[in-house]
């Protein structure tokens, strides 16, 4: 088990960033939701808790995203307050380090891994510090299509990280993108 350094809140309310001493998933990253729930998974206890929506998991840390806002409760106040502790009893029981073995296949188009590889020497440091990624996942007709991981889901910046701080470079690289769509598929 790796050493838990430090709990941060994300830009992202909605999400709670655990970062650890130790990597806990060599290359790439792993994204659960309810869906990838599995009997006898050390996912389920999580699962348990009705305000968890998704698990992100990369390099050395996990981003726990809730599900939404409670609407009565003040809105400067972050919906882990008081759930940190809960998930930090439930991390023990993750098996680090966890490997990717049914990593979904990544598209033949070559334009694409550029794209990706774009995005990863330029953007993913600046999202990763809070949290979050972006997966290139098509590219029709001049529109890109993304989809945010970990704390940039449901982000309420998102739009501006993508328009200004993804969509306004990548034009000057790649000239046949013209827009980027966001995309929460994940197949």
């Amino acid at each position: 088990m790796s050493t838990l350094l430090f709990i941060e809140q994300s830009p992202n309310p909605l999400a709670v960033k655990f970062v650890f001493k130790d990597v806990i998933l060599e290359n790439g990253a792993l994204i659960f939701d309810k869906s990838s729930l599995l009997s006898d998974s050390w996912l389920e206890p999580f699962w348990n808790l009705e305000y968890l929506q998704q698990i992100y998991i990369a390099q050395n840390f996990v981003v726990f995203i809730h599900k939404s806002l409670d609407k009565k409760s003040d809105s400067h106040i972050s919906p882990w307050f008081e759930k940190t502790q809960e998930i930090q009893n439930l991390i023990h029981n993750i098996p680090f380090p966890l490997t990717i073995q049914n990593e979904v296949e990544r598209q033949e188009n070559n334009e694409l891994k550029f794209i990706q590889a774009w995005l990863d020497k330029f953007i993913r440091k600046a999202t990763w510090i809070h949290g979050g990624a972006f997966q290139a996942v098509r590219l029709e007709k001049g529109i890109l299509y993304l989809r945010p991981e970990g704390a940039c889901y449901d982000c309420p910046y998102l739009g501006m990280t993508v328009y200004k701080g993804i969509l306004e470079p990548l034009r000057l690289e790649f000239s046949e993108i013209q827009n980027i769509q966001i995309s929460y598929d994940f197949a």
